[in-house]
């Protein structure tokens, strides 16, 4: 046994070692990569990371022109890329829990070929982040706002839900945008560039839940004035730039559902006698005026208080009063899930002999939402004295709502 034990001791010494040799170690490559003219930093540069010519990994710079890799402790061969500019080799070394960290900058390409001559025509991805962060790099003004990659990515159906996204800017009621916390009156709202009116006579701010994100290129929240700006904004201008014709045929489908669990699936969720085309927004004609009170004279119910009111005025009355619908308390149904659905399609066509560019695009959404709350409480309380030490308790209610 005595003979044995220093045996079993050195084994289990050498699979410690092992061990502790085997385990993973790991270093930082960090670094910045920037324009070397213009010292600018370069947003979405691509870093390569080889090692005896295969790829270990990689990553793309961030606004910053940043970039981290976790990398095993080793010489590298770092790869930079950036479109239009000329391709940079850089030699690192990863050292284990240390940071390696390297500065490169880029320069254009002076390449010039005198015997061939290439026009390239494009225009830039309004909708992704990388272009919304650019314009926010490099305005004059103090802008925010939100893509249509990020509206896509968070599920927002409508203008007005990617907005509460966008730092500084409320969202009231779903569908009323209020900038640096100033009511609607100080906002203005611009299509591509131009003042649209409001559809509400009392607000000055327009409705941006009827703007489908899937038309939507990205949105353009200004906080402050420029020249080139309209001057009937103080809060906030809020500019929604819509998508351009689509060089071919595009057909996008999404949807998404939502379950809350205080509203969905509800079975005493209170509601009323609605009509058949009620989940379209219009009415079948449940609501229209009965057909006997259109067939008076003038459409008018005689008046109950007038002088020498005859026997038929009275019928009259009676019989217009039962023509109603004669439901005043809302009933339980069961209520379903929150959910959304949209779709969208489009093209461009070359018409005439001048083969003019004629394109479309169109789109349909539908959404539908559930609210409920129970035993939701109401007060009102008045002042009846001026030297009352108590407010008296004028009403008392307790009310169930469901929307």
């Amino acid at each position: 046994m005595k003979k044995l034990l220093p045996k079993l001791l050195g084994i289990c010494l050498i699979i410690g070692g092992f061990t502790f040799e085997g385990m993973a170690q790991s270093g930082t490559l960090r670094g910045k990569v920037s324009d070397g003219e213009s010292g600018e930093v370069l947003l979405g540069a691509t870093v390569r990371m080889f090692q005896d010519g295969t790829m270990k990994g990689g990553a793309y710079t961030d606004v910053e022109g940043s970039y981290t890799i976790s990398a095993a402790p080793g010489a590298y061969t770092l790869i930079i890329s950036y479109l239009s500019f000329i391709n940079d080799t850089v030699e690192v070394e990863a050292i284990d829990g240390e940071v390696t960290f390297t500065e490169t900058n880029m320069f254009l390409t002076m390449e010039i070929r005198k015997d061939l001559e290439v026009v390239i025509v494009a225009k830039a991805n309004q909708a992704s982040d990388v272009t919304l962060f650019r314009k926010k790099l490099k305005s004059i003004n103090t802008i925010d706002g939100v893509s249509a990659d990020l509206a896509a990515r968070v599920g927002a159906p409508t203008a007005a839900a990617a907005m509460t996204r966008v730092t500084g800017v409320t969202v009231e009621g779903g569908r009323y945008v209020y900038v640096r916390g100033l009511g609607d009156r100080y906002s203005l709202t611009t299509l591509n560039g131009a003042e649209i009116p409001g559809l509400d006579p009392d607000r000055n701010t327009v409705q941006m839940d009827i703007f489908p994100s899937n038309l939507i290129d990205n949105i353009i929240v200004y906080k402050n004035f420029t020249p080139d700006l309209p001057g009937s904004f103080s809060g906030g201008l809020v500019n929604v730039i819509t998508k351009d014709f689509p060089e071919k045929f595009t057909f996008s489908l999404s949807g998404s559902a939502g379950f809350n669990s205080q509203a969905s699936n509800e079975d005493q969720f209170l509601s009323y006698q609605t009509g058949d085309t009620d989940w379209l927004g219009f009415d079948d004609g449940t609501r229209e005026i009965p057909g006997f009170i259109q067939g008076l004279p003038n459409g008018t119910i005689p008046n109950r208080d007038q002088v020498g009111l005859t026997v038929e005025d009275a019928q009259a009355i009676e019989t217009a009063s039962q023509a109603f619908n004669g439901s005043m308390f809302p009933i339980f149904d069961k209520s379903g899930l929150n959910y959304n659905f949209q779709a969208s399609v489009g093209n461009q066509f070359n018409i005439g002999r001048g083969k003019r560019p004629l394109g479309f695009i169109a789109t349909l959404s539908y959404r539908s939402n559930y609210d409920h709350f129970v035993d939701g409480i109401e007060r009102r309380f008045k002042n009846t004295d001026s030297t009352a030490t108590t407010l008296n308790n004028e009403l008392n209610l307790r009310s169930n709502e469901s929307s």
